[in-house]
């Protein structure tokens, strides 16, 4: 009786590895963990920021009396910051989003908070010029509702690198990594400059049209920005 009981038992034993082996040795699935090559992917760094800026913000208000008259400057007021990386908050995000589809990579770097002063100097026509000083700060570029501060980007179409500088212009640059253990953003081809013009009113004539008042907003932004990876 013991052994056909052991017999019994080594058939099921038997049984149950032939069991196995067929199942281990059938077709398996693997398309559930297959990696898509062509699926967008977003990448963050991070960077501790040093160094300064200085942000030149001029304003001039202009009219002519007549078509044939002589341009004259009715107001003028130069705004200048001189600001440093906030001590308390200098570390920024650097954002990678690539499509594999497109081929192309789009480097986001965000911009620090700063704090310093400001000075103001302003003049209507031929008055005095009055002159104000006070603090000045600015929050990072990656912080909420402020639409004003754009971020730096980069775009990689291909192999080549595009810096958008502050007129919507892409600039070719050369010699930059966007992801590097450290960024010296001075090193940018044009550290940015922009002009933009209002006009309030004009008087059209039987020969053509002149502005009777109009605005010319210029800032001119420059910045010492090292970014060294976290």
């Amino acid at each position: 009786m013991k052994k056909i009981i052991l017999a019994v038992a080594s058939l099921l034993a038997l049984g149950m590895l032939v069991s196995c082996k067929q199942e281990v040795s059938g077709n398996l699935t693997v398309t559930d963990i297959k990696y898509d090559a062509f699926q967008a992917t977003t990448e963050t760094y991070y960077y501790k920021v040093t160094g300064s800026a200085k942000n030149v913000k001029t304003t001039t208000v202009t009219s002519k009396a007549s078509e044939s008259a002589t341009e004259t400057t009715s107001y003028k007021q130069t705004l200048t910051a001189d600001l440093n990386v906030s001590s308390s908050n200098p570390v920024v995000t650097v954002i990678v989003s690539k499509n594999p589809t497109t081929n192309v990579t789009t480097y986001t770097i965000n911009l620090p908070a700063l704090e310093g002063k400001y000075k103001m100097v302003s003049q209507n026509g031929t008055n005095p010029e009055s002159i104000i000083y006070g603090s000045h700060t600015q929050v990072a570029s990656d912080a909420d509702a402020t639409d004003e501060i754009k971020p730096v980007t980069i775009t990689k179409i291909g192999s080549t690198l595009y810096y958008e500088n502050m007129s919507g212009e892409q600039v070719v640059i050369e010699g930059f990594d966007p992801t590097a253990a450290t960024l010296d953003l001075s090193k940018l081809p044009e550290k940015g400059k922009t002009t933009i013009s209002y006009d309030t009113s004009h008087t059209i004539t039987a020969t053509g049209e002149y502005y009777t008042g109009k605005r010319v907003v210029t800032q001119v932004p420059t910045n010492s920005f090292t970014y060294t990876k976290l």
